[in-house]
């Protein structure tokens, strides 16, 4: 009897710890960059049959998208902005994947040599 209860136990704690991993993550090179510059950002998304595509965006800037081929898509996804304007917002990574809700990550970015 209590076997059967640590073997429940055991299946709802792994469960609930699948549930609960990030579904993105980003990485942000160079974190700081000068007015002009460039900037790349790498998504990271797990495979999985759900997932639809991945969108790498500069808040106040532009986006760029990548289309997943579910459980075949690439782990990694790099897209490289060029010419970094001032004022932009966060870079973010948003994960879209059929009946879920979007998943997001977000860095910040700073570009310095801008007149305030």
């Amino acid at each position: 009897m209590h076997k059967g209860i640590l073997c429940i136990a055991a299946v709802l704690f792994t469960a609930a710890t699948v549930s609960t991993a990030p579904r993105v993550s980003i990485k942000v090179s160079p974190a700081i960059v000068m007015v002009g510059g460039s900037i790349r950002v790498v998504c990271t998304v797990p495979r999985t049959a759900k997932n639809r595509g991945v969108t790498a965006m500069i808040e106040n800037y532009r986006s760029m998208y990548d289309q997943l081929d579910g459980e075949s898509a690439r782990i990694t996804h790099e897209f490289l902005f060029e010419r970094i304007p001032c004022d932009v917002g966060d870079a973010v990574c948003t994960l879209e994947a059929s009946s879920e809700k979007p998943a997001s990550a977000r860095q910040a970015i700073h570009v310095a040599n801008c007149e305030s």
